[in-house]
């Protein structure tokens, strides 16, 4: 896999990868994650762990094994900016509670990850 960042050209352009402490590569986060891709990756979490309500800070917890923050690297302002436009938007895929120190996301019971992707084409 360091292989394929180092000689990779796309690395160059998307900036996946930097170099690291001797041959060794660090990955590079991704902020400019459209809002479609955020939704299906949630949607994705909450079907592996079962629940459809859970906190941002669950998120970023250490112990967290998969979600879209460890499959994109998002940091935590742009991954919030990019819930409220989810849950400012016309179809309305989740519900963002952001405000006053809150952090709750509640995703909606009747659509899954197939329907995301039907949104999106």
């Amino acid at each position: 896999m360091f292989q394929l960042f180092k000689y990779c050209p796309s690395n160059s352009a998307f900036d996946l990868a930097s170099p690291a402490e001797g041959k060794m590569f660090k990955r590079n986060s991704y902020n400019d994650i459209s809002a479609d891709a955020l939704a299906y990756s949630l949607y994705k979490y909450a079907e592996s762990v079962g629940y459809m309500q859970f906190r941002v800070s669950d998120l970023y917890d250490v112990e967290t094994k998969h979600g879209p923050v460890l499959e994109f690297g998002i940091g935590k302002i742009e991954f919030e900016k990019a819930l409220r436009t989810l849950n400012s938007a016309n179809n309305r895929l989740l519900i963002a509670e952001l405000n006053m120190g809150l952090d709750h996301i509640t995703l909606r019971d009747d659509l899954s990850t197939l329907s995301i992707v039907e949104q999106m084409l």
